[in-house]
Protein backbone atom coordinates (compact mmCIF):
# COMPACT_ATOMS: atom_id res chain seq x y z
CA UNK A 1 0.00 0.00 0.00
CA UNK A 2 1.09 3.67 -0.61
CA UNK A 3 1.62 5.92 2.02
CA UNK A 4 2.02 9.74 1.48
CA UNK A 5 4.93 11.53 3.55
CA UNK A 6 4.42 14.99 4.57
CA UNK A 7 6.26 17.32 7.15
CA UNK A 8 9.31 16.90 8.46
CA UNK A 9 9.40 19.09 11.30
CA UNK A 10 9.01 20.11 15.22
CA UNK A 11 6.43 18.45 16.61
CA UNK A 12 3.05 20.12 17.94
CA UNK A 13 1.96 19.82 21.37
CA UNK A 14 -0.53 17.47 19.75
CA UNK A 15 2.64 15.51 17.87
CA UNK A 16 4.27 14.97 21.04
CA UNK A 17 1.10 13.63 22.46
CA UNK A 18 1.07 11.48 19.66
CA UNK A 19 5.00 10.31 19.61
CA UNK A 20 4.78 9.36 23.11
CA UNK A 21 1.96 7.48 22.66
CA UNK A 22 4.21 5.41 19.76
CA UNK A 23 7.04 5.38 21.85
CA UNK A 24 5.16 3.26 24.44
CA UNK A 25 3.59 0.94 21.62
CA UNK A 26 7.12 0.50 19.97
CA UNK A 27 9.12 0.01 23.34
CA UNK A 28 6.73 -1.25 26.00
CA UNK A 29 6.87 1.60 28.11
CA UNK A 30 4.27 3.59 29.82
CA UNK A 31 3.46 6.72 28.22
CA UNK A 32 3.66 9.46 31.17
CA UNK A 33 7.55 7.64 30.93
CA UNK A 34 7.99 8.49 27.48
CA UNK A 35 6.47 12.05 27.75
CA UNK A 36 9.12 12.36 30.63
CA UNK A 37 12.08 11.18 28.52
CA UNK A 38 10.23 13.58 25.35
CA UNK A 39 10.78 16.41 28.47
CA UNK A 40 14.45 15.56 28.85
CA UNK A 41 16.05 15.67 25.79
CA UNK A 42 13.53 19.22 24.50
CA UNK A 43 10.92 19.11 22.92
CA UNK A 44 12.93 21.22 20.42
CA UNK A 45 15.30 18.36 19.68
CA UNK A 46 12.42 15.65 18.21
CA UNK A 47 11.12 15.15 14.46
CA UNK A 48 8.40 13.96 13.33
CA UNK A 49 7.06 12.55 9.58
CA UNK A 50 3.37 12.87 9.55
CA UNK A 51 2.11 10.01 6.96
CA UNK A 52 -1.46 10.31 5.94
CA UNK A 53 -2.12 12.88 8.27
CA UNK A 54 -0.82 11.60 11.50
CA UNK A 55 2.31 11.12 13.11
CA UNK A 56 3.51 8.16 11.10
CA UNK A 57 6.90 8.41 12.76
CA UNK A 58 9.50 10.10 14.72
CA UNK A 59 13.23 10.54 16.12
CA UNK A 60 14.97 12.74 19.09
CA UNK A 61 18.56 14.12 19.08
CA UNK A 62 20.53 14.80 22.10
CA UNK A 63 23.06 17.67 21.62
CA UNK A 64 25.84 16.10 23.44
CA UNK A 65 29.90 15.81 22.55
CA UNK A 66 31.64 12.67 22.35
CA UNK A 67 35.52 12.23 23.64
CA UNK A 68 38.14 11.25 21.10
CA UNK A 69 41.46 12.08 21.49
CA UNK A 70 41.36 13.92 24.68
CA UNK A 71 38.91 16.28 23.14
CA UNK A 72 34.65 16.52 22.88
CA UNK A 73 33.72 16.51 19.29
CA UNK A 74 29.86 17.79 18.78
CA UNK A 75 27.41 14.61 18.19
CA UNK A 76 24.50 14.16 17.72
CA UNK A 77 23.00 11.34 19.74
CA UNK A 78 19.66 9.95 18.07
CA UNK A 79 17.49 7.91 19.77
CA UNK A 80 13.86 7.41 20.29
CA UNK A 81 13.28 6.40 16.62
CA UNK A 82 9.66 5.36 16.19
CA UNK A 83 7.44 4.10 13.54
CA UNK A 84 3.56 3.20 13.24
CA UNK A 85 3.56 -0.25 13.45
CA UNK A 86 0.64 -0.35 10.65
CA UNK A 87 3.41 1.93 8.89
CA UNK A 88 6.87 -0.26 9.02
CA UNK A 89 8.69 -1.29 6.05
CA UNK A 90 6.86 1.71 4.25
CA UNK A 91 10.36 3.76 3.94
CA UNK A 92 9.58 6.20 7.27
CA UNK A 93 12.24 5.54 9.54
CA UNK A 94 15.23 5.70 6.61
CA UNK A 95 13.47 9.18 5.02
CA UNK A 96 13.74 10.06 8.61
CA UNK A 97 17.45 9.51 9.06
CA UNK A 98 18.56 10.93 5.82
CA UNK A 99 16.84 13.90 6.63
CA UNK A 100 18.20 13.98 10.18
CA UNK A 101 21.33 13.66 8.60
CA UNK A 102 21.34 16.19 6.15
CA UNK A 103 19.64 18.38 8.81
CA UNK A 104 22.97 17.95 10.77
CA UNK A 105 25.38 18.49 8.08
CA UNK A 106 23.76 21.42 6.78
CA UNK A 107 24.46 23.16 10.60
CA UNK A 108 27.95 21.43 9.89
CA UNK A 109 27.75 19.07 12.82
CA UNK A 110 30.92 16.32 12.96
CA UNK A 111 29.40 13.28 14.00
CA UNK A 112 26.52 11.77 15.01
CA UNK A 113 26.07 8.94 17.16
CA UNK A 114 23.29 6.06 17.67
CA UNK A 115 22.40 2.63 19.46
CA UNK A 116 20.72 0.54 17.18
CA UNK A 117 17.93 -2.01 16.95
CA UNK A 118 18.04 -2.50 13.24
CA UNK A 119 21.36 -2.12 11.87
CA UNK A 120 20.63 -2.70 8.60
CA UNK A 121 18.72 0.45 8.64
CA UNK A 122 21.47 2.36 10.12
CA UNK A 123 24.38 1.13 7.90
CA UNK A 124 22.56 1.97 4.60
CA UNK A 125 23.09 5.60 5.69
CA UNK A 126 26.50 5.10 6.81
CA UNK A 127 26.77 4.46 10.20
CA UNK A 128 28.89 1.75 11.69
CA UNK A 129 29.86 0.00 15.12
CA UNK A 130 32.52 2.22 16.32
CA UNK A 131 33.01 1.22 20.25
CA UNK A 132 30.55 -1.06 23.50
CA UNK A 133 29.11 -0.69 26.32
CA UNK A 134 28.60 -3.32 28.41
CA UNK A 135 27.71 -4.07 31.97
CA UNK A 136 29.82 -6.73 33.81
CA UNK A 137 28.44 -8.35 37.23
CA UNK A 138 30.18 -9.61 39.74
CA UNK A 139 29.13 -11.20 42.99
CA UNK A 140 30.40 -8.53 45.34
CA UNK A 141 32.29 -11.01 47.64
CA UNK A 142 34.44 -11.66 44.84
CA UNK A 143 35.81 -8.19 44.56
CA UNK A 144 37.87 -8.58 47.14
CA UNK A 145 39.51 -4.91 47.39
CA UNK A 146 40.14 -2.85 50.47
CA UNK A 147 41.27 0.56 50.51
CA UNK A 148 40.54 1.97 54.54
CA UNK A 149 42.37 5.17 53.83
CA UNK A 150 39.94 8.29 52.84
CA UNK A 151 36.24 8.27 53.06
CA UNK A 152 33.00 7.83 50.59
CA UNK A 153 30.13 10.06 51.87
CA UNK A 154 26.75 10.67 50.53
CA UNK A 155 26.02 13.32 48.19
CA UNK A 156 23.88 15.83 48.04
CA UNK A 157 23.14 18.66 45.81
CA UNK A 158 25.32 21.19 46.90
CA UNK A 159 27.91 18.54 45.20
CA UNK A 160 26.18 18.80 41.86
CA UNK A 161 29.61 20.79 40.24
CA UNK A 162 31.99 18.70 41.45
CA UNK A 163 30.09 15.40 40.28
CA UNK A 164 30.14 17.10 36.72
CA UNK A 165 34.06 18.32 37.25
CA UNK A 166 34.71 14.92 38.11
CA UNK A 167 33.29 12.95 35.45
CA UNK A 168 34.45 15.56 32.72
CA UNK A 169 37.78 15.23 34.04
CA UNK A 170 37.57 11.22 33.68
CA UNK A 171 35.89 10.96 30.49
CA UNK A 172 38.13 13.55 28.16
CA UNK A 173 40.50 10.21 28.81
CA UNK A 174 38.57 7.77 27.67
CA UNK A 175 37.68 7.57 23.68
CA UNK A 176 33.91 7.22 23.09
CA UNK A 177 32.83 8.55 26.66
CA UNK A 178 29.52 10.90 25.89
CA UNK A 179 29.63 14.78 26.91
CA UNK A 180 26.95 14.93 28.81
CA UNK A 181 24.13 17.43 27.78
CA UNK A 182 21.33 18.20 30.25
CA UNK A 183 18.86 15.24 29.46
CA UNK A 184 21.92 12.84 29.80
CA UNK A 185 22.95 14.21 33.23
CA UNK A 186 19.23 13.97 33.93
CA UNK A 187 19.59 10.15 32.80
CA UNK A 188 22.39 9.21 34.77
CA UNK A 189 21.25 11.07 38.40
CA UNK A 190 17.41 10.10 38.08
CA UNK A 191 15.46 7.22 37.69
CA UNK A 192 12.94 6.33 34.90
CA UNK A 193 10.18 7.61 37.53
CA UNK A 194 12.59 10.78 37.44
CA UNK A 195 13.38 9.67 41.67
CA UNK A 196 16.74 10.98 42.55
CA UNK A 197 19.47 8.38 42.77
CA UNK A 198 21.89 8.03 45.61
CA UNK A 199 25.06 8.81 45.32
CA UNK A 200 28.32 8.90 47.07
CA UNK A 201 31.73 10.93 46.70
CA UNK A 202 34.73 9.07 47.41
CA UNK A 203 37.37 12.10 49.32
CA UNK A 204 41.14 10.80 49.76
CA UNK A 205 42.99 10.77 52.47
CA UNK A 206 43.47 14.75 52.14
CA UNK A 207 40.45 15.10 52.01
CA UNK A 208 39.99 15.95 47.93
CA UNK A 209 37.01 14.33 45.97
CA UNK A 210 38.31 12.05 43.44
CA UNK A 211 35.30 9.31 42.44
CA UNK A 212 31.76 9.16 42.91
CA UNK A 213 28.84 6.54 42.62
CA UNK A 214 25.88 6.42 41.53
CA UNK A 215 22.87 3.29 42.68
CA UNK A 216 19.51 1.76 42.23
CA UNK A 217 18.42 -1.36 43.18
CA UNK A 218 17.81 -4.05 40.86
CA UNK A 219 16.26 -7.27 40.37
CA UNK A 220 14.97 -9.43 43.43
CA UNK A 221 14.49 -8.85 46.90
CA UNK A 222 16.72 -9.42 50.52
CA UNK A 223 19.80 -11.10 50.20
CA UNK A 224 18.85 -11.83 46.41
CA UNK A 225 18.90 -7.82 45.46
CA UNK A 226 21.43 -6.83 42.61
CA UNK A 227 22.56 -3.94 42.98
CA UNK A 228 22.95 -1.78 39.68
CA UNK A 229 25.46 0.82 39.24
CA UNK A 230 24.51 4.07 37.06
CA UNK A 231 27.38 5.74 37.28
CA UNK A 232 31.02 4.64 38.42
CA UNK A 233 34.01 7.55 38.16
CA UNK A 234 37.35 7.55 39.16
CA UNK A 235 40.04 9.89 38.63
CA UNK A 236 42.78 8.17 40.37
CA UNK A 237 43.95 4.65 41.13
CA UNK A 238 42.62 5.54 44.91
CA UNK A 239 39.16 6.10 43.74
CA UNK A 240 39.39 2.90 42.14
CA UNK A 241 40.22 0.81 45.17
CA UNK A 242 38.02 2.97 47.52
CA UNK A 243 35.23 2.85 45.13
CA UNK A 244 35.49 -1.07 44.68
CA UNK A 245 36.00 -1.94 48.50
CA UNK A 246 32.26 0.43 48.60
CA UNK A 247 30.49 -2.33 46.07
CA UNK A 248 32.54 -5.35 48.11
CA UNK A 249 31.24 -3.75 51.28
CA UNK A 250 27.92 -4.74 49.99
CA UNK A 251 28.55 -8.84 50.20
CA UNK A 252 25.92 -9.38 53.31
CA UNK A 253 23.10 -7.62 51.50
CA UNK A 254 23.21 -7.97 48.15
CA UNK A 255 24.00 -10.90 45.43
CA UNK A 256 25.39 -9.56 42.57
CA UNK A 257 26.76 -5.98 41.64
CA UNK A 258 26.51 -4.68 37.46
CA UNK A 259 28.53 -2.04 36.57
CA UNK A 260 29.13 -0.59 33.27
CA UNK A 261 32.35 -1.43 32.04
CA UNK A 262 34.85 -2.97 28.94
CA UNK A 263 37.80 -5.15 28.95
CA UNK A 264 39.87 -1.78 29.35
CA UNK A 265 38.03 -0.12 32.41
CA UNK A 266 40.23 0.49 35.07
CA UNK A 267 37.31 -0.34 37.75
CA UNK A 268 37.94 -4.34 36.39
CA UNK A 269 41.50 -3.76 35.84
CA UNK A 270 41.70 -3.46 39.90
CA UNK A 271 39.74 -6.71 40.59
CA UNK A 272 42.36 -9.31 42.30
CA UNK A 273 40.81 -11.65 39.74
CA UNK A 274 38.73 -9.98 37.24
CA UNK A 275 36.36 -13.12 36.30
CA UNK A 276 33.17 -11.53 35.62
CA UNK A 277 30.01 -11.98 33.65
CA UNK A 278 29.18 -9.80 30.61
CA UNK A 279 25.83 -8.79 30.10
CA UNK A 280 23.61 -6.42 27.75
CA UNK A 281 26.76 -6.35 25.77
CA UNK A 282 26.37 -4.22 22.34
CA UNK A 283 27.77 -1.97 19.93
CA UNK A 284 27.04 1.92 19.10
CA UNK A 285 27.44 2.99 15.82
CA UNK A 286 28.88 6.58 14.49
CA UNK A 287 28.51 8.67 11.60
CA UNK A 288 31.34 11.22 10.55
CA UNK A 289 28.14 13.76 9.02
CA UNK A 290 30.59 16.65 8.51
CA UNK A 291 34.31 15.20 7.39
CA UNK A 292 36.78 18.79 8.17
CA UNK A 293 34.85 19.52 11.57
CA UNK A 294 34.90 15.64 12.63
CA UNK A 295 39.16 15.49 11.90
CA UNK A 296 39.65 18.95 12.75
CA UNK A 297 37.62 18.74 16.36
CA UNK A 298 38.83 15.70 17.82
CA UNK A 299 42.90 15.30 19.49
CA UNK A 300 45.39 13.50 17.58
CA UNK A 301 48.14 11.74 19.94
CA UNK A 302 51.15 14.78 20.56
CA UNK A 303 54.15 12.30 19.88
CA UNK A 304 53.02 11.33 16.63
CA UNK A 305 53.05 12.91 13.01
CA UNK A 306 52.09 12.18 9.46
CA UNK A 307 49.58 12.93 6.35
CA UNK A 308 47.09 10.67 4.45
CA UNK A 309 45.87 11.28 1.31
CA UNK A 310 42.19 9.96 1.36
CA UNK A 311 39.03 9.79 -1.06
CA UNK A 312 35.75 9.45 0.84
CA UNK A 313 32.67 8.41 -1.24
CA UNK A 314 29.71 9.67 0.60
CA UNK A 315 26.36 9.49 -2.13
CA UNK A 316 24.01 11.05 1.00
CA UNK A 317 25.93 13.78 1.71
CA UNK A 318 27.98 14.64 -0.87
CA UNK A 319 30.01 18.02 0.72
CA UNK A 320 31.95 15.16 2.21
CA UNK A 321 32.40 13.34 -0.87
CA UNK A 322 35.92 13.64 -2.60
CA UNK A 323 39.77 13.94 -2.02
CA UNK A 324 41.02 14.97 1.21
CA UNK A 325 44.46 15.41 2.88
CA UNK A 326 45.01 14.83 6.25
CA UNK A 327 47.97 16.27 8.34
CA UNK A 328 48.34 15.65 11.46
CA UNK A 329 50.99 17.30 14.14
CA UNK A 330 51.45 18.22 17.52
CA UNK A 331 48.22 16.89 18.51
CA UNK A 332 46.74 19.03 15.96
CA UNK A 333 45.15 17.78 12.21
CA UNK A 334 44.31 20.02 9.31
CA UNK A 335 42.15 18.83 6.52
CA UNK A 336 42.63 20.10 3.03
CA UNK A 337 40.83 19.30 -0.21
CA UNK A 338 43.04 17.42 -3.02
CA UNK A 339 45.92 15.01 -2.95
CA UNK A 340 46.19 11.15 -4.65
CA UNK A 341 43.12 9.27 -2.51
CA UNK A 342 45.49 6.73 -1.66
CA UNK A 343 43.00 5.33 0.76
CA UNK A 344 39.69 4.77 -0.23
CA UNK A 345 36.55 4.29 2.12
CA UNK A 346 32.82 5.32 2.55
CA UNK A 347 31.04 6.13 5.55
CA UNK A 348 30.96 3.14 7.60
CA UNK A 349 34.66 2.36 7.20
CA UNK A 350 35.28 5.52 7.99
CA UNK A 351 33.27 5.64 11.23
CA UNK A 352 35.08 2.50 12.49
CA UNK A 353 38.25 3.93 11.94
CA UNK A 354 37.51 7.27 13.14
CA UNK A 355 36.78 5.88 16.78
CA UNK A 356 39.99 3.78 17.02
CA UNK A 357 37.31 0.59 17.23
CA UNK A 358 39.19 -1.46 14.47
CA UNK A 359 42.38 -0.26 12.66
CA UNK A 360 42.79 0.56 9.19
CA UNK A 361 43.84 -2.84 7.89
CA UNK A 362 41.53 -4.99 9.97
CA UNK A 363 38.60 -2.64 8.13
CA UNK A 364 40.23 -3.24 5.03
CA UNK A 365 40.11 -7.15 5.86
CA UNK A 366 36.55 -7.06 5.32
CA UNK A 367 36.24 -4.31 2.80
CA UNK A 368 35.34 -1.36 4.61
CA UNK A 369 38.15 0.70 3.00
CA UNK A 370 40.84 -0.19 0.68
CA UNK A 371 44.59 1.37 0.28
CA UNK A 372 48.17 0.98 0.18
CA UNK A 373 49.76 -1.04 3.20
CA UNK A 374 52.11 2.23 3.80
CA UNK A 375 49.18 4.51 3.99
CA UNK A 376 46.78 2.16 6.00
CA UNK A 377 49.82 1.86 8.57
CA UNK A 378 50.13 5.59 8.47
CA UNK A 379 46.51 6.14 9.14
CA UNK A 380 46.46 3.27 11.89
CA UNK A 381 49.11 5.05 13.94
CA UNK A 382 47.53 8.18 14.00
CA UNK A 383 44.09 7.05 15.15
CA UNK A 384 45.75 4.05 17.68
CA UNK A 385 44.70 4.40 21.17
CA UNK A 386 42.04 2.50 23.90
CA UNK A 387 39.28 0.65 22.65
CA UNK A 388 36.27 3.05 22.50
CA UNK A 389 33.21 2.56 25.33
CA UNK A 390 30.50 4.44 26.88
CA UNK A 391 29.28 4.21 30.08
CA UNK A 392 25.91 5.61 28.65
CA UNK A 393 22.45 4.27 26.73
CA UNK A 394 20.86 6.61 25.19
Amino acid sequence: MHHSFARWDRPTEQDLEDYARLMAVSFGTKVDSSARWLGRVGPARARVILADDQVGAALASYDMGQFFGGRSVACWGIAGVAVQPHLRRCGLASAMMRRVLEDAHAQGVPLSSLFAANHPLYRSVGYETAGTRALASIAPDRIRVREPSGSVRPMDEQDEAVRRALYQRMAAARPGHLNREAGLWRRATHSRDDVPLRSWLALSPAGEPEGYITLQPGPGAGISQELEVVDLVATSPWAVRRLLGFLGDHASVVRSVRFPSAPSCPFLRSLAEPRVCWEDSTGWLLRVVSLVPALEDRGWPAAVAGRVELELHDPLLPGNSGRWTLEVEGGQARVTRGGAGDVRMDPRGLACTYSGFVSPAEAAAVGLLEGPDYALATLGALLAGPAPWTLDMF
